[in-house]
């Protein structure tokens, strides 16, 4: 109500997934040839690989430092250290991310999410866990197997994970891209707001 410069401006579109009560309901949203193609790819490799499985970890403070180099080496692997935003790659980033995992490892917080291929990490996602929502912080996968699709179909698998544990939403954060299209989802719009009295 006084004088004084106010700052308003868009900064990006994120998406989040609301989750229903049971997963068979979600999948039921999906278009049947999203959700048959993740099936097909699932497929794919585990005629190709014996061992395909997901692994989800709730880490003990003790076991950070582990779990993070399993994430960094998944991201060191391909575009994002090439482009520098790969924690191996990025210092202050990576000491964020450290602050954050021990902040909320406290509390049961902080999820890590593994897709693996014969005991090989192929695909990883660092997820906080706050009331009801889960929230993804950095993800990655081995471009090796980029052919695979890892990313969606772990994507696919913390959802019905998030589901199973009574989350009712998942958020993307960061910028929305075309492949959260696979899953039904709202996008939501982040603005930088300031004032200066």
């Amino acid at each position: 109500r006084s004088n004084a410069a106010v700052y308003c401006k868009p900064r990006y579109s994120s998406a989040i997934v609301k989750l229903p009560a049971d997963f068979e309901t979600f999948e039921a949203s999906m278009s049947s040839n999203r959700r048959s193609g993740i099936r097909r790819k699932w497929r794919i490799a585990t005629r190709e690989h014996d061992d395909v499985r997901v692994e989800f970890v709730t880490p003990e403070p003790g076991e950070i430092p582990e779990q993070l180099a399993r994430i960094m080496a998944l991201e060191g692997s391909g575009w994002k250290q090439r482009s520098g935003t790969a924690l191996s790659a990025d210092y202050r980033m990576r000491c964020f991310i450290t602050q954050l995992a021990n902040a909320f490892v406290h509390e049961d917080g902080l999820v890590f999410a593994f897709l693996k291929f014969c005991g090989h990490d192929v695909a990883c996602r660092f997820i906080l866990r706050q009331q009801s929502g889960w929230f993804e912080i950095k993800i990655g996968f081995d471009e090796e197997f980029s052919h695979f699709v890892p990313g969606i179909l772990l994507t696919h698998e913390t959802l019905r994970e998030a589901c199973r544990t009574g989350m009712t939403k998942v958020d993307f954060l960061g910028v929305y891209e075309r492949w959260q299209d696979n899953w039904p989802h709202e996008v939501t719009e982040d603005y930088r707001f300031a004032t200066y009295p």
